[in-house]
């Protein structure tokens, strides 16, 4: 039984979207927060629309895939051994998916407000967040 139920979640396309981008959407976040992006190549809060309350994040797929993620995982690991010295219990994250699947998952999912990925031109090729 808990074989199954285990295939049937895996199987979850929509599941899957859901958690990889949560997981890309914290991920944006920590890079917001530790400052550590190029800033020609990630920009926080966006406005996409006037008025809009949502914000993006701007930024090349293939940048956050291929530079900020190796970059944060170093830093997690280094957290990792920090943490075993002290002693400390707190939970980090981990980022596994490929830019092909970040790419489906922002690609094909859409929540209440609308599609969670946008395009649209900029000084160079952006990619809008939400």
């Amino acid at each position: 039984m808990v074989g199954y139920c285990r295939e049937i979640h895996i199987n979850n396309k929509q599941a899957r979207m859901r958690h990889i981008i949560l997981s890309t959407q914290h991920v944006l976040q920590q890079i917001q927060d530790r400052q550590i992006a190029d800033v020609s190549m990630f920009e926080a809060d966006i406005e996409i629309t006037p008025g809009d309350k949502d914000r993006w994040y701007g930024t090349h797929v293939s940048y956050l895939c291929n530079t900020m993620i190796p970059k944060l995982k170093a830093m997690w690991e280094l957290e990792i051994d920090d943490q075993e010295m002290n002693g400390s219990s707190n939970a980090l994250t981990s980022f596994d998916f490929t830019e092909r699947e970040v790419m489906w998952a922002f690609s094909n999912y859409s929540d209440a407000v609308g599609p969670v990925l946008r395009r649209q031109p900029a000084m160079y090729a952006t990619t809008a967040i939400r």
